[in-house]
């Protein structure tokens, strides 16, 4: 939450202690597969939001996502923006593929020129400075 204490996460013991949100068989980024790391679980879809969700209500400390731009994306969705603070992971950061399948026609040529002809990286980006100072 914007009003908890912590700012910036720098070693692993920042965080033990605190539970932290997660999608329940997701990838887990290298930082966080730490033993002393303490996950809640959400067997849901929409886990960042469940667990964002569950954040404000106070049955968690924490959520977690490997992908900060998905994380702040929900974060506004739930206009949520002055209620939670991004916090950046020392860690690399989290690359993203798709896969289409073959059966489903032209979808990736259209998704390939769908993504560059948006700048959707300086979008990405642009969103992200909003909700915190990373710059990816």
């Amino acid at each position: 939450l914007s009003s908890d204490k912590l700012k910036r996460v720098r070693r692993i013991e920042d965080i033990t202690g605190l539970t932290i949100g997660y999608g329940d068989g997701l990838y887990v980024g290298p930082f966080m597969r730490d033993k002393r790391v303490t996950f809640d679980f959400v067997s849901s879809a929409d886990f960042v939001g469940v667990s964002l969700k569950k954040m404000l209500l106070g049955r968690i400390d924490a959520a977690y996502a490997p992908n900060a731009e998905h994380l702040a994306y929900v974060v506004r969705k739930l206009n949520i923006e002055r209620k939670v603070r991004l916090i950046e992971l020392p860690q690399e950061r989290t690359k993203l593929s798709l896969a289409f399948s073959k059966t489903s026609g032209d979808i990736a040529q259209r998704y390939n020129r769908a993504f560059s002809e948006t700048y959707i990286k300086e979008t990405f980006a642009k969103i992200l400075r909003k909700y915190s100072d990373q710059r990816p």
